[in-house]
């Protein structure tokens, strides 16, 4: 074996531990998180850019925690509807909290209220949700994530050790 392809073998088998040593603290984390009653929210909309990109993961704190300030981020529910919107705070008013989206023009129409809080923001996990968006109308966005992690799955699978020139490795080859 050359002494360029066993640095790229190196290099590929020390990225694979890289990632699998992430994916195991981030999935501890979300135990975590999920016993204390935080949730994990996938962005799907553009309105929070730049503080937050289609494809992050929010973790939402429950809403008893402490009563929402001007400049917070909360996940609330809209009456009638199932959606759940992630919009900063603008102000706070005796009836309710005017919320805004950091790339909307205009607050949203209509007062929050305190009811309809479902979390505050505690956490940004920047693009960790994009695989969850293939099934969205932001597909396209996880396809190039998924496309990319395949790429890296296969150069790991190509320049790394063990199986060469069509036989396996004997105690004779160390």
């Amino acid at each position: 074996m050359t002494a360029a392809r066993h640095a790229a073998g190196q290099a590929a088998s020390a990225a694979a531990w890289a990632v699998l040593t992430v994916a195991a603290m981030l999935t501890g984390y979300a135990l975590v998180c999920l016993a204390i009653g935080w949730r994990p929210t996938v962005v799907t909309s553009g309105s929070m850019s730049p503080a937050l990109r289609v494809g992050d993961v929010v973790v939402f704190a429950p809403a008893t925690d402490r009563p929402p300030t001007k400049g917070m981020i909360v996940l609330f529910q809209r009456p009638g509807s199932q959606q759940q919107l992630a919009h900063r705070v603008v102000a706070v008013r005796p009836d309710g909290l005017v919320t805004k989206g950091d790339a909307n023009a205009v607050p949203d129409s209509g007062l929050v209220a305190p009811d309809s809080i479902r979390g505050q923001a505690r956490l940004v996990l920047p693009r960790v949700g994009v695989l969850r968006l293939l099934g969205t109308a932001h597909w396209h966005t996880g396809l190039r994530w998924l496309t990319l992690l395949a790429v890296a799955g296969a150069l790991a699978l190509l320049t790394g050790r063990g199986h060469r020139g069509g036989r396996f490795p004997t105690a004779s080859d160390a």
